[in-house]
């Protein structure tokens, strides 16, 4: 049997223009350096940004590792990225 998680939302408060910090999480590449202490070997393809945008991940969490796609979905700026 396959398990479908539920959605995760994030919210942060930051002092930087909402503008400026969805620029930057838009591009997928950026999400490396703060997800380096569970995610490694990043592998990217697709456009660098928006939708289509994807990467090849390996995972490791609780001793375990996987290998994991990731990809962009949707994107609506300056509001909402979903992966």
């Amino acid at each position: 049997m396959w398990y479908m998680p539920k959605p995760v939302t994030v919210s942060i408060d930051l002092p930087q223009p909402r503008s400026s910090v969805y620029d930057f999480l838009d591009r997928l590449a950026n999400h490396e350096p703060f997800n380096d202490h569970l995610m490694t070997e990043w592998q990217l393809s697709g456009p660098p940004s928006g939708v289509g945008a994807s990467a090849c991940v390996r995972t490791r969490a609780l001793g375990m590792s996987d290998v994991v796609d990731i990809e962009v979905i949707e994107a609506v700026a300056p509001a909402r990225i979903v992966e």
